[in-house]
């Protein structure tokens, strides 16, 4: 288990819709021995994206609401607030984590 107080714990989210070809690849490229968490968020895929997202070992977040905006609301509430955490959001309106 990763040590939350010496290091990072880095989670990549990644907003999908009908990527059944490119997401294994893109899966393929991460360095899931740093992350602590790999989520796709599926914007309502009908070509099977989210089950190639969770043999992959990826978290799948299911948001119907189409756009990267939604897909990274959505994640809000699946990821949980640590003390001392950062979150890098999608808006620089944001309220801080």
């Amino acid at each position: 288990m990763r040590d939350v107080f010496t290091q990072p714990s880095i989670t990549v989210i990644i907003p999908v819709l009908n990527e059944r070809d490119a997401l294994p690849q893109v899966l393929a490229a991460l360095p899931w021995n740093i992350l602590s968490e790999v989520i796709v968020v599926d914007n309502g895929s009908t070509d099977g994206t989210g089950e190639i997202a969770r043999q992959s070992g990826a978290r799948v977040v299911y948001q119907p609401q189409q756009g990267y905006g939604a897909a990274c609301l959505a994640v809000q509430v699946v990821i949980p607030r640590h003390s001392g955490s950062h979150r890098a959001t999608p808006s620089k309106n944001a309220a801080p984590a």
